[in-house]
């Protein structure tokens, strides 16, 4: 039990390693971008189809592993786009591809063989984020598509003074809060379940839909408190070197090296199934290796200082 419940808290992690990945790879994907434009997230979707085609359809085994990383880009690149203006904010595109991303979301998952669901679900045999998925570029076209919508009128707004400041409050600790919001739901089934406080009735009945009321209430408490707690260490800054500045030959391979045991570490928790791992319930190797990432980061920035 104590391992699952571990196994639980450190599911966001899996973030971190997809997060990780695209930022050590930004520098060539921006140069794809640069050169290719919108074609680059195009085609890896249709690498993602092609995954899927092959696991799904075929029962190829871990060809559809390659997913974690073409769908991951592919998201990445329209951020590029947007930003140089190949994805403009206007009705005349955003609108259009909010569509077709619902359209081909609904046909996907309705009519094809995806589930409903864009999160795991126990017993599903298809998941659409592990891998990822066509059905989840579906859903990215039509958020994408959303927000570009949304974009001036949220831009007016935010020139006023207080929706400005909660914005920039909350995204000073955005990522803290990601990462430990399973260990506030850890933490409030703890606290209130052993003591009958908070009864489960069945799920999706009225009664234990009234329910998610105060149990929300509960867990945004919790999280409150872990976020006062852990969230300083997300508002400190490193150093980082000015435009045109050199880092070094050994800094760069120290920090390359990190990144790969840090990665190495966040997939193996990741990929780790419910159960009771040592030390902590998680697999040691992963510790390991994760600890050792960081170490070696640390001994990075300080030679490069």
């Amino acid at each position: 039990m104590i391992g699952t419940a571990v196994w639980l808290a450190a599911v966001p992690l899996w973030f971190l390693a997809a997060y990780l990945t695209v930022i050590v790879l930004t520098p060539p994907m921006l140069a794809l971008h640069r050169r290719y434009g919108l074609a680059v997230p195009i085609v890896l979707t249709l690498l993602v189809g092609l995954g899927d085609a092959a696991r799904l359809g075929l029962r190829i085994p871990y060809v559809g592993e390659a997913n974690f990383l073409f769908a991951w880009l592919a998201m990445h690149q329209l951020g590029f786009a947007w930003q140089d203006g190949r994805l403009p904010d206007r009705r005349g595109i955003a609108l259009p591809l909010a569509l077709a991303g619902i359209g081909a979301l609904v046909l996907l998952t309705v009519l094809g063989p995806y589930p409903i669901s864009m999160v795991a679900v126990a017993g599903q045999e298809i998941q659409n984020t592990a891998p990822p998925t066509l059905a989840l570029m579906a859903l990215a076209a039509a958020q994408t598509g959303l927000a570009l919508l949304l974009y001036a009128p949220a831009r007016r707004w935010l020139r006023r003074l207080a929706p400005w400041t909660a914005v920039v409050a909350v995204n000073s600790v955005i990522m803290t809060l990601f990462l430990w919001h399973l260990t506030a739901a850890v933490l409030g089934v703890l606290a209130l379940h052993p003591t009958g406080l908070l009864p489960q009735p069945p799920p999706g009945s009225p009664s234990w839909l009234a329910l998610r009321i105060p149990w929300l209430l509960v867990l945004v408490l919790v999280l409150t408190v872990l976020v006062a707690v852990f969230g300083r260490i997300e508002r400190r800054r490193g150093p980082h070197p000015g435009p045109g500045e050199a880092t070094g030959v050994l800094p760069n391979l120290l920090t390359l090296t990190g990144t790969v045991g840090v990665l190495a570490g966040l997939l193996g928790i990741a990929l780790a199934e419910p159960g009771n791992h040592h030390p902590a319930g998680l697999p040691s190797p992963a510790i390991a290796a994760y600890f050792a990432g960081t170490a070696v980061l640390r001994l990075a920035r300080r030679r490069h200082n």
